[in-house]
């Protein structure tokens, strides 16, 4: 019909079909009026008369496959400013301003009306990225990471997972599957990440990176963020640090001694914990060094790494008493009874002189009782259990053979348990100085035993008849 009307030259019988009679039938009529290349003018005001009685979802379809969209720019603006809100008005305005390269992009950011998925494919066919940016406005992720694979948009690609924060996204790009997935993942680590300012945001990629069992690349990843950010909330954030060395435990060993030195902010006490339980004791002791838990890292060196003359080296360095006590423990521990005797006297520590006690009897090497002897006379006047001292003084004299020391010694007041340390000289078979007990306690019948052992029969008789 309206190709029969403008054969004839009967315009106004179009405008008044279209006007009075049926304007839903505008879409046809105009693209038959393009088809015949009528005046755009005259197209133009046709359309702006049944703009408000128009389908225009049908409108645009028909313009759009003759490539002439650009003619609904006053329809379109003139129906945005009436105030309507119609998402096929706004999604037509997106493609005439993209069509028009009238201010796109400002459009597509701040416009809230239109349909990203019909203004994304139109915007793609003349510029990707503009496609981009209705699909991110409208949060199309299917759609926005095929076009951004199709067009090689990994930097904003990069950044659109990053901001998303969503599992199922990271997912799809991190599959081992996906031919892009290193290209995607350069962008993530060299620019979208380092761009970002929320914590959360950094937390769900990191996520991502473990579900997706990738720990090389979180360890570049991280250090980036740790070592090479310009962030200081990031560079020293806690967390991060930590990931970061607990992962390099796992899978590059050799980098964490490294880590420990230029981190300043990991939690020490939890991770040294952990570097000891996967048998890292290096790593261990050099962040209990760094910690200046001097005690604790010297404490590594004897118990695990053991090497107990590294940790003399260590004592002699960080001259502290807590140190040398913990080495003198361990030196005492491991046999090393006058080593351990002299670090624990450099400490001054007398909380530990039952160790001391129990460690030199189960040595049972007379020279180290010399040293015991020095220990526990300082130890008597500082711990309160004084009997148990003063008896192993008594009993250190006697394994020493200073039978004229000991004479010194129990003329004064002492709180020794004498008769104790007769039954173990006796034991040990210590003649001398069980004969010096015995009369010091005056047990003649042992008295006489010991004689017998000595070979001296006539003193044994004589103490036999005083028993």
């Amino acid at each position: 019909m309206t190709r029969y009307f403008m054969k004839n030259g009967q315009w106004k019988f179009v405008e008044g079909f279209l006007q009075r009679i049926n304007p839903n039938r505008t879409p046809q009529v105009v693209g038959v009026l393009l088809d015949l290349d009528y005046k755009e003018d005259a197209i133009k005001k046709l359309i702006l008369s049944v703009k408000n009685t128009t389908p225009i979802a049908e409108l645009v379809a028909e313009v759009q496959k003759r490539g002439r969209i650009k003619i609904l720019l006053e329809m379109l603006e003139s129906k945005v400013a009436d105030g309507v809100t119609d998402a096929d008005v706004h999604s037509g305005l997106a493609m005439v301003y993209t069509d028009l390269n009238i201010n796109a992009e400002h459009f597509l950011l701040t416009n809230v009306y239109y349909d990203s998925r019909v203004v994304g494919p139109f915007c793609e066919k003349r510029d990707p990225y503009l496609a981009y940016v209705a699909y991110r406005r409208g949060v199309c992720d299917s759609e926005l990471f095929e076009l951004c694979l199709r067009h090689q948009l990994y930097k904003e690609l990069s950044k659109y997972l990053v901001d998303r924060e969503d599992s199922d996204l990271w997912a799809k790009a991190l599959n081992p599957n996906n031919q892009h997935r290193k290209l995607i993942i350069d962008q993530v680590t060299n620019v979208a990440l380092m761009e970002v300012k929320e914590p959360e945001k950094v937390a769900s990629t990191i996520k991502a990176f473990l579900e997706a069992q990738m720990p090389e690349i979180l360890i570049q990843l991280l250090e980036k963020l740790t070592l090479d950010s310009s962030s200081s909330s990031f560079a020293r954030n806690q967390n991060l640090q930590n990931l970061l060395i607990l992962t390099s435990m796992k899978t590059d060993k050799k980098r964490v001694p490294e880590l420990i030195r230029r981190l300043d902010n990991y939690a020490g006490d939890e991770i040294a914990t952990i570097a000891i339980e996967s048998e890292l004791y290096d790593e261990a002791y050099l962040i209990y060094h760094k910690m200046e838990r001097y005690d604790l890292a010297v404490g590594v060196l004897v118990d695990h790494v053991q090497d107990l003359k590294r940790a003399e080296e260590y004592a002699m360095k960080n001259d502290l008493p807590a140190v040398w006590s913990r080495l003198g423990l361990a030196q005492v521990e491991a046999g090393k009874i006058t080593e351990g005797i002299n670090s624990i006297m450099k400490a001054q520590d007398f909380t530990i002189y039952e160790k001391v006690i129990n460690a030199s009897i189960e040595s049972g090497n007379d020279k180290d009782f010399e040293a015991v002897v020095k220990y526990l006379k300082l130890a008597r006047n500082k711990v309160q259990d004084v009997r148990a001292v003063d008896t192993e003084i008594v009993y250190a004299l006697c394994r020493t053979k200073r039978l004229p020391e000991l004479e010194e010694f129990v003329k004064r007041p002492h709180a020794a348990n004498l008769d104790d340390v007769t039954e173990r000289c006796l034991d040990d078979e210590n003649w001398l100085a069980a004969r010096f007990m015995c009369k010091l306690t005056k047990n003649f019948a042992k008295l006489a035993a010991v004689y017998v052992h000595m070979g001296d029969l006539e003193e044994a008789l004589k103490y036999a008849k005083q028993a």
